[in-house]
């Protein structure tokens, strides 16, 4: 197992994606699955710039996915970490 940094920016986000990733794997609905790969296309091209984004960037590019999300899709609990890790995000920048 993995150590996770909870205090790491990048630890974070890169179990947030791992967590999208386990999801879909195990999807078994088509359309939840068409939106889990989509959402995971998104955090992976997030993934590729985070470490040269600035703390409010990660931030507002968090946001601007969840308020992307489909209706649909809202309840998911997927959508729900990802306000949960712009909230931590926020948490550890206010916190610098």
């Amino acid at each position: 197992m993995a150590f996770v940094d909870f205090s790491d920016p990048e630890d974070m986000f890169e179990l947030l994606v791992d967590y999208v990733t386990d999801e879909l794997s195990e999807a078994d609905d088509s359309g939840r699955r068409k939106f889990l790969s989509g959402l995971l296309d998104s955090l992976g091209e997030m993934q590729d710039q985070f470490a040269g984004m600035t703390p409010a960037r990660r931030i507002d590019a968090l946001r601007e996915l969840h308020r992307s999300v489909d209706a649909e899709f809202e309840g998911d609990p997927v959508v729900q970490h990802l306000e949960d890790c712009a909230a931590e995000l926020e948490r550890l920048d206010d916190g610098a």
